[in-house]
């Protein structure tokens, strides 16, 4: 496990936090870190990770992607073709299928089955590629996409046949 600790004033801890900045305020100790005073001296916070997403060899994912602050992610028609084309590759290489798919202005809509190779391994080589692609044609950096893809697993034939109909 991993810890962080947010507290330096225990005696021999001062050389381990040595590269915190310190305040100049006569209000605050010399060894205590800025935003200490906001938590109590002696707190240790486990950082966590994400959780893990379930991995269902032929499951049915219904996975979205949407633009960072819901702006635009695609700017022409050959923005759309290059997803087409990217998607295609990725199918092929990952073994998935894509048995719907819906390429909205500022975000993605599709129904994924998967086979051996999990979902994220898919949707990281298509949303990475493509951001990186449309990021050097409109000559900038930073994210494209909000944060990691959405998936929920289609679990009932029923399900999977309103989503069908919805994308």
């Amino acid at each position: 496990r991993t810890y962080r600790t947010y507290w330096a004033t225990r005696p021999g801890r001062r050389e381990a936090f040595s590269h915190i900045r310190r305040s100049n305020s006569p209000e605050r100790s010399r060894s205590q870190p800025i935003g200490c005073d906001l938590l109590q001296p002696h707190l240790w916070v486990p950082a966590v990770a994400r959780p893990l997403r379930i991995h269902v060899p032929n499951g049915f994912h219904h996975v979205t992607l949407r633009g960072n602050h819901r702006q635009d992610i695609f700017r022409t028609a050959a923005d759309r073709d290059l997803l087409d084309r990217l998607v295609d590759e990725a199918a092929h290489d990952h073994g998935a299928r894509f048995h719907a798919y819906c390429w909205m202005t500022n975000h993605i809509h599709a129904i994924i089955q998967v086979s051996d190779t999990p979902l994220g391994a898919v949707i990281r080589s298509i949303a990475g590629r493509y951001a990186r692609r449309f990021q050097w044609h409109i000559g900038t950096t930073g994210h494209l996409f909000e944060r990691r893809h959405h998936a929920i697993l289609v679990d009932a034939d029923r399900f999977l046949q309103v989503l069908l109909r919805y994308i």
